[in-house]
């Protein structure tokens, strides 16, 4: 068993906490060998990926769109619960992947027509992006999420430590 359960989970839960727990309507999953293009220290590309889609929806309303590009390796240790449920708590579950880092930026940005459709919102409408990396030790990129909120459903909660 690596360290990887309680080390990674506390990680990225210090860049974001969402005290909502939604559960995704998968949209679109497909293989694919590419992802967006990586700034620099944000890793290196494995070239084989599961693209997913997932739409996280709160008291009936959607909240959420997520596009993930999951390193296939990884995909495929729990193919229906990756399909089926939020990615980050599944991958905190498996053993054998270790981290060596993630990162995560938050812009406020507004709505393109694809994601207005999504979220049920107008074009133009206020939005919160996060573009998250994760990577593994060896710096592969096993995880790059772009996820676009609904801004009226987004609340940012951290605990600040000395």
């Amino acid at each position: 068993m690596t360290s990887y359960d309680f080390e990674y989970s506390k990680y990225i839960y210090f860049f974001i906490y969402i005290k909502i727990i939604l559960l995704p309507k998968l949209l679109e999953s497909r293989d694919s060998a590419n992802m967006p293009p990586l700034a620099g220290g944000e890793g290196r590309s494995t070239g084989s990926y599961r693209f997913l889609r997932k739409l996280h929806s709160y008291e009936g309303a959607p909240h959420l769109v997520l596009e993930i590009f999951l390193d296939k390796g990884v995909y495929e240790m729990a193919e229906e619960e990756f399909d089926s449920l939020p990615i980050i708590p599944v991958m905190s579950r498996l053993n054998g992947i270790e981290i060596g880092k993630a990162h995560q930026t938050l812009t406020v940005s507004v709505a393109d027509p694809e994601i207005s459709r999504y979220l049920n919102i107008d074009v133009g409408a206020a939005t919160v992006e996060v573009v998250r990396s994760i990577q593994a030790k060896n710096e592969d990129v096993i995880y790059f999420g772009h996820l676009t909120y609904r801004a009226d459903s987004f609340r940012l909660e951290m605990d600040l430590k000395k």
